[in-house]
């Protein structure tokens, strides 16, 4: 059977989500939601070995910091910046294969170290790789899947399910677009949608990729049972160090856990997942869960490997916080200035971001709810839905709240977490 590329959000949107391709995770990046929550991560056993690979701990020294220390913030080093500035060069300047096999398999791989390292200058170079299909009027089905994935990348999900509708009506068999395509449909908040392609999936192979993708978009309009089979199911798991599609299935199914309102259980499948593969998503969900319940030296220790991406700096800055940490105010000003940046850059895709900063960091919630409802246009994640709740809860903004409840209870998501904070206050 072939292996399918499981799909991740390397900025976390929120779940393990098919948001780009990778049976090492199929994220919703978008989720996580996903973004992610959200972008196609390829699985790195389709990917040969990269000599000039990037070790994500070499973009940051925090993993050998103190964070009691006020040089934990110290998490950029500048010589490895001009490395990777030179290796982008490199990379766009020179001549493409002329065969399309090498260059997608290069796509591929540009993908995997964005998903690794959470830098989004790698996506930038695979989307100049694939440059010269672009006008093509029947790009090759390989060129659709990755530029839906790319697409999704930069929030342009309808743009995603065009590609990803040509591609099935030309091969409707194709299993991993109906993947993709469900991961797109869920951080949309389309997630009637994502079942009809979660099944349509689970028609062509019958395995346990297919068993999560299915019982996680059921469970987001209200099944109950969705997660208890889900976990009957992953009984059969073998988990061996290395397998991405079982580490997958155990981030989906602690994502499922969260929802269900079992904090510990989820912890326990995100802590199974990353024994199997040491994933940036999954890492980064974890420091959530930590950070909600109250755990922020634990949620700290989550992230210590992590490469400093702006979804990392942003959960390193409120475990700092948090935690009282004499790190906690250069992690703060480091954040808010990367934010700002993007802001400068007229980059619109990182709007969950700034409007967590707003709420957990900045104690802005007039702000945070501006943001945060900004979010909600673009897309739906559960992640998105809390994150809004949150700060209408925090603004005193009842009617977003009310608005927020009516939309959950006619087409999801349903989550446990969300209901608490939509119950009316008294």
């Amino acid at each position: 059977m072939e292996t399918l590329d499981i799909v991740r959000d390397p900025a976390r949107p929120a779940g393990p989500r098919p948001s780009s391709p990778r049976p090492g995770r199929v994220a919703l990046f978008a989720g996580m939601a996903a973004a992610l929550t959200i972008a196609l991560v390829v699985a790195a056993d389709a990917l040969g070995p990269s000599p000039t690979a990037v070790d994500p701990r070499a973009l940051s020294d925090a993993h050998r910091v103190d964070p009691a220390s006020p040089e934990a913030a110290l998490v950029t080093l500048p010589a490895q910046a001009a490395r990777l500035r030179a290796e982008a060069v490199n990379a766009t300047e020179g001549a493409l294969p002329p065969a399309l096999a090498p260059t997608t398999a290069r796509v591929r791989e540009l993908i995997q170290r964005a998903r690794q390292e959470g830098d989004p200058r790698w996506l930038g170079m695979a989307d100049a790789a694939l440059a010269r299909w672009r006008t093509a009027p029947e790009p090759p089905d390989e060129v659709l899947l990755l530029r839906a994935t790319l697409l999704q990348s930069r929030h342009d999900f309808e743009g995603a399910l065009r590609d990803l509708a040509a591609l099935l009506n030309r091969d409707p068999t194709n299993a991993q677009a109906w993947l993709t395509r469900a991961a797109v449909e869920r951080v949309m908040g389309r997630y009637e949608d994502a079942v009809r392609s979660c099944t349509r999936l689970w028609g062509l192979r019958r395995d346990l990729i297919a068993d999560a993708c299915l019982a996680d978009a059921r469970q987001l309009l209200g099944s109950d049972s969705a997660y208890r089979y889900l976990q009957s199911r992953a009984g059969t798991l073998a988990e061996a160090s290395g397998d991405d599609s079982s580490a997958w299935v155990l981030t989906v199914l602690a994502e499922m856990a969260e929802r269900a309102g079992e904090p510990a259980a989820a912890q326990a499948y995100f802590r199974r997942s990353l024994a199997l593969a040491n994933d940036l998503y999954t890492q980064v969900a974890l420091a959530d869960l930590l950070l909600a319940t109250g755990q922020p030296m634990l949620a700290w220790q989550a992230l210590e490997s992590a490469p400093p991406s702006d979804a990392v700096l942003l959960r390193r800055a409120r475990a700092a916080r948090q935690a009282a940490l004499p790190s906690a105010t250069a992690l703060h000003s480091q954040i808010e200035e990367r934010l700002a940046a993007n802001r400068a850059r007229g980059d619109e895709s990182h709007g969950r971001e700034q409007a967590w900063f707003a709420l957990h960091l900045a104690d802005n919630p007039a702000q945070a709810v501006e943001l945060a409802e900004r979010n909600w246009q673009r897309q739906r994640e559960p992640a998105d839905a809390l994150l809004l709740a949150q700060a209408a809860r925090a603004s005193g903004r009842n009617d977003l709240l009310a608005a927020l409840r009516d939309t959950v209870r006619t087409s999801g998501p349903r989550d446990a977490r969300l209901a608490r904070l939509l119950e009316p206050q008294r």
